[in-house]
């Protein structure tokens, strides 16, 4: 067919369509019902394909870790081992702000008792960030007392019994024992859920704060940091705060992580500062709390040094993996300072391969005295009644510790702990006095001023025509080699087959819709993380429009979405967030791999696939979330039912390939990346979020540096899944409405029909 042949199809043939494009649009819909709906492999089970993949990742990130560490034989070995992994780790972690020369410190309360006193403390760790902290000291100065610093763990914060006994009990053997709420935990808290009262609906209060760690990170990556890499500098901030008080010993400092989550920073903060002479990192580094005891005989070479990805990210550091800072390396990078090795419940000494190591380590330094060990009893599995379960740190906890303190540090051992317990009340740091003076504000709006800040210092060069790096994506010169597949003819009136071949170790499935009459004509490339089989139904008549216009178009079914899922739900403890969290411990990110796999299928239709014209194709992106209503309460407690997640990464990606196409569709994609910090509350995928993402440019200014290429955006939505309308709308688009001043731009407050999508993109095909 001549191009002026198929001019005329294009413009006449929507005309006297529409009894045909009804049939083929309920040809495409009862397909899809019938067909695109049936989950394959085995037994109609969900994809394995992308676990499978992060998981083999993991093995070879092991098996590298294995062949390094075995090629360690001197201390001069070990250092460099050490010194290149802990670099990493720090870069990993994000931006590390200067240390304050002068530290805001603020005693709204003093607790005297005969022989100690608790310092209700506030300290200012970041511009505008406020750490408050009991501070447990003997009432009669020491001219050197030893300082230990307590991170707990997600179970309760600063006021819970066990690190009330702690401080109390050291204070009175005349140490100074610091022990802070954690970024996002008690007094720190950014959800309002405290109490039962708090919610119209029951829910398990002391959980939230444990929750809503996965917010926290969410947010902080976008700015270029980590929850860990705050946790952690709150605590290197913290000892600031402990060693100014008189006698402290600067020669004696221990730090303490909790049984749950408080083992993690201790670990990383005792890595990166020097300070603490001794670390206690419970449950972080060897065998965890869920590991099978006996370890078997081979566990040398067998055993997960990496871990695993879950949605707590503190456990799962980013390009941990990738880049050989796994746990037992972090712990181990301590030495020749003093190590416990502790344990919540029982321990396979003899066969631990990570207790190994850091015997081998410290004999470098002819210092093996300077690790001991402490250990509970049972196992978490079941109900064992022998299961040293403990909130923090237990008393059969202690008791190692107490042993090794006395040995390293002259610590007297307790003959009798006491409890002497204080309420929360007591404990609080924060007075009203306090909040008028000091003015603290919620952890989001400290981000969203630090996001405009790194805007303002990226100046106006943003994307320079390539996708950011923010998304984990290669650069513009990927061009595969075409390579053919089998395809299978699908059963409706228009030309269609459905083809899978191999990328990245797994199967990509594409479904081809082509026009009966016309050949080497204009393509659409549609994406939603849905995958092919809603898009189909969903916009059926859309898809049937544009095929009896000369249109071609083809679904991208990406690696683990749609019918290649892993599992179902998109939330905190969903199957995909942890996907998300191991695909960044191995530098394969789950946005980079789906950009990548799209601009794969660009390449294959510039070199022949599908026999369309390559120099006219669109990109169409679209979410088919519904979005939450304007009025959404949108803070819901976590263990509740929470409000729809948007799916708006689909529209990111077609916005941001930058490979030519003649026009971008973008629907129901983020207004912008900075509306996630407009709220505690998040209510975006972790797998649609990218990575410091501020220094390379918003969403808007993506939308702008695609002009004058025709853009349609339609249904945006802010981070908590509510439409973005009137002057919000009109604000947040500024930079692309001025791009686009001479036109091409189309933004619709909700979707349009299908009619109105079709004839707009057949339009700018045509041109």
């Amino acid at each position: 067919m001549s191009r002026y042949s198929l001019l005329f199809v294009l413009f006449t043939f929507p005309a006297f369509a529409d009894e045909a494009t009804d049939k083929l649009a309920k040809e495409l819909r009862d397909y899809a019902t019938a067909e695109l709906a049936k989950v394959p492999g085995k037994d109609g089970k969900l994809s394995t394909a992308l676990p499978d993949y992060l998981r083999d990742q993991l093995k070879k990130a092991n098996q590298s870790d294995r062949e390094a560490w075995n090629k360690v034989q001197t201390k001069a070995d070990w250092e460099k081992f050490r010194d290149e992994r802990i670099k990493a780790l720090k870069e990993s972690l994000g931006t590390w702000p200067e240390v304050p020369k002068f530290m805001q410190i603020k005693t709204t309360k003093t607790i005297k008792a005969d022989d100690y006193h608790i310092d209700n403390l506030l300290y200012e760790s970041r511009p505008g960030v406020w750490v408050t902290g009991n501070l447990y000291y003997p009432a009669k100065p020491r001219d050197k007392s030893p300082v230990i610093m307590i991170a707990h763990a997600h179970h309760a914060p600063k006021h819970e019994g066990e690190l009330q006994d702690m401080g109390v009990n050291w204070a009175k053997l005349g140490c100074i024992v610091f022990v802070i709420d954690q970024l996002g935990h008690g007094e720190r808290r950014q959800h309002g859920f405290n109490t039962a009262k708090d919610y119209p609906k029951e829910f398990r209060v002391g959980r939230q704060d444990y929750f809503f760690r996965y917010n926290l990170n969410l947010q902080l990556s976008l700015v270029g940091d980590s929850l860990m890499g705050w946790m952690a500098w709150d605590l290197m901030r913290g000892l600031d705060v402990a060693l100014s008080y008189p006698g402290a010993d600067k020669n004696r400092v221990a730090l303490l992580g909790s049984v749950a989550g408080g083992g993690d920073p201790a670990a990383v903060a005792a890595a990166l500062d020097s300070r603490f002479t001794c670390v206690v990192p419970f449950n972080f580094g060897g065998p965890q709390p869920e590991t099978r005891y006996p370890l078997p005989e081979d566990v040398e070479t067998s055993f997960n040094y990496s871990g695993g990805g879950s949605w707590e990210s503190t456990r799962n550091l980013r390009d941990s993996a990738a880049k050989g800072f796994l746990p037992w390396l972090i712990v181990a990078s301590v030495a020749p300072r003093k190590l416990i090795h502790a344990h919540e419940f029982s321990w396979d000494k003899e066969r631990d391969p990570v207790w190994k190591r850091y015997q081998k380590i410290w004999g470098f330094y002819d210092a093996t005295d300077n690790v001991s060990f402490t250990t509970g009893t049972g196992v978490i599995q079941g109900n064992d009644p022998n299961a040293s379960h403990c909130n923090n740190i237990g008393p059969i906890h202690r008791k190692g510790i107490y042993t090794a303190f006395k040995k390293w540090f002259d610590i007297p051992v307790p003959e009798k702990e006491v409890k002497e317990r204080r309420t929360r009340e007591e404990l609080t740091c924060w007075t009203d006095a306090a909040r008028e003076e000091l003015k603290p504000k919620p952890l989001h709006e400290v981000l969203g001023k630090m996001a405009e800040l790194q805007a303002q210092a990226r100046g106006p060069a943003i994307f320079s025509g390539t996708v950011p790096r923010a998304f984990g994506s290669p650069d513009d010169n990927y061009l595969p080699r075409k390579q053919d597949h089998p395809r299978a003819v699908l059963p409706v009136s228009c030309k269609a087959y459905s083809q899978t071949f191999p990328f990245r170790g797994i199967q990509c499935r594409l479904c081809v819709f082509k026009p009966q009459r016309v050949e080497g004509g204009p393509v659409v490339i549609c994406h939603a993380h849905e995958g092919t089989e809603r898009f189909v139904k969903d916009r059926s008549t859309a898809v049937a429009t544009l095929i009896d216009s000369g249109v071609g178009v083809v679904f991208v079914e990406w690696q683990g979405s749609g019918l290649d899922r892993p599992g179902d739900g998109r939330g905190r403890a969903t199957y995909t967030s942890s996907l998300m969290s191991t695909s960044l411990m191995t530098d394969e990110d789950l946005p980079g791999i789906r950009l990548e796999l799209t601009r794969h299928v660009m390449s294959q239709v510039r070199q022949g696939l599908g026999n369309f014209d390559r120099d006219r194709v669109a990109l169409w992106g679209e979410s088919l979330a519904v979005a939450n209503a304007a009025d959404s309460v949108v803070g819901v407690p976590y263990d509740l039912g929470q409000l729809t997640v948007c799916e708006p990464f689909a529209a990111t990606c077609a916005s941001i390939l930058d490979l030519k196409p003649k026009a971008i569709i973008a629907r129901g994609g983020l207004v912008s990346y900075r509306s996630v910090l407009d709220s505690p509350f998040v209510h975006v995928p972790h797998d649609a979020l990218p990575i410091n993402v501020f220094r390379a440019g918003d969403l808007p200014d993506v939308w702008a540096h695609l002009a004058p290429k025709p853009l349609r955006l339609e249904g945006l939505v802010d981070g908590t899944n509510r439409r973005v309308s009137g002057k919000k709308l009109e604000d947040a688009l500024k930079p692309v409405s001025e791009a686009y001043k001479k036109g091409g731009l189309v933004v619709k407050e909700e979707y349009s029909s299908d009619a109105e999508l079709a004839k707009w993109i057949v339009e700018q095909l045509r041109k």
